[in-house]
């Protein structure tokens, strides 16, 4: 009988699990992690920005979040784990 394989698996599964429970904890305390596809169609949608290069980010102006906002970007979050495995 042949050893388990993927010896990788079970950290990659861990630090998923991680990275998911601080993404959830951000989320309801108010603080975007990201910037849904479906918010951001068009190039034109963009922030008019002068560009920086000192800087690792786009500063974006966005909305506060509201109790229903939390909750639909927490259930794309679970729906974003399960895509993974």
């Amino acid at each position: 009988m042949t050893g388990f394989k993927n010896k990788h698996l079970l950290k990659l599964i861990t630090d998923t699990l991680k990275m998911r429970k601080i993404r959830r904890k951000r989320i309801k305390n108010g603080q975007y992690v990201d910037i849904g596809l479906d918010e951001v169609e068009t190039e034109a949608q963009y922030p008019k920005t002068t560009i920086d290069p000192t800087l690792d980010f786009i500063e974006w102006e966005l909305a506060e979040m509201t109790k229903q906002r939390k909750k639909a970007l927490i259930k794309d979050e679970w729906k974003s784990l399960m895509i993974l495995f």
